[in-house]
This record gives structure tokens, sequence and C-alpha cells, in this order.
């Protein structure tokens, strides 16, 4: 399974509000290099829940590491899946970037979070 949709979906479910309409996205696009040539690939997920919190922005990627949203237990999960997703990334000469979306980037003002997967083209 797609460790990154997986989070969204998970994550999102557990924020749902009433008449809140709750999306997830993946956009997959070619990344060019300085000539205009394709240099790799560029995946994207990204959800309008309510993000990451900022002070926890920079652990996500620590093993083990779950935020407050999972702290009550609502969410499963080891707070593996962030660590074994960056480190398979970087094996192959890629990177992991994590972000929030502000309010007003998203369509229904609601904000959220994006995960982004750059990767050379092999």
């Amino acid at each position: 399974r797609f460790q990154l949709l997986d989070n969204a979906l998970r994550y999102i479910q557990s924020q749902e509000e009433v008449g809140q309409e709750m999306r997830v996205a993946v956009e997959v696009e070619p990344t060019m290099d300085s000539q205009g040539k394709v240099s790799g690939v560029a995946i994207q997920v990204a959800d309008n829940g309510k993000g990451f919190d900022p002070e926890e922005l920079s652990k996500v990627f620590h093993r083990g590491f779950r935020g407050k949203a999972s702290a009550n237990g609502d969410i499963e999960g080891s707070g593996l899946g962030l660590a074994i997703t960056q480190s398979f990334i970087e094996q192959m000469g890629g990177r992991v970037l994590v972000s929030n979306i502000p309010e007003d980037d998203e369509p229904k003002g609601r904000g959220g979070a994006r995960v982004v997967i750059r990767l050379p083209r092999a």
C-alpha cells in the first residue's frame, strides 16, 4: 500500500467534521532540469484536513514519532511510516518534503497537509 495515501486517509477521517467535504489528492508530474529535459518525477499527496502541528513538523520523519493528533489512540500506527518512506526514497536518490497548505491556497479555505516525493530519473 502507498504509505502517504494511507496516512492522509487515516488522519483526515479522524478529523471529519459534519458537513465538511474531505479530500485527498494525488498528483504525479515530471520534473525538469535547467535544459528543459525530464529529470525525474514529483509525487504529491495533499489533503484538506487540519495539517501538521507546526511545532511537530520538523519531527515527522523521526522513527516512532506520533503527533498530538494520534496521541489519544484514535489513529492507529507505529510512527514508522514516514521514517521508512524517507529512508527508502533517499536510498533511491530522492527527497521527501512535508508542509502545511495555507488556508487561502485550498479551495474550501481549510488548509491541510502536503507531502511531496521527488525522485530522479533512473
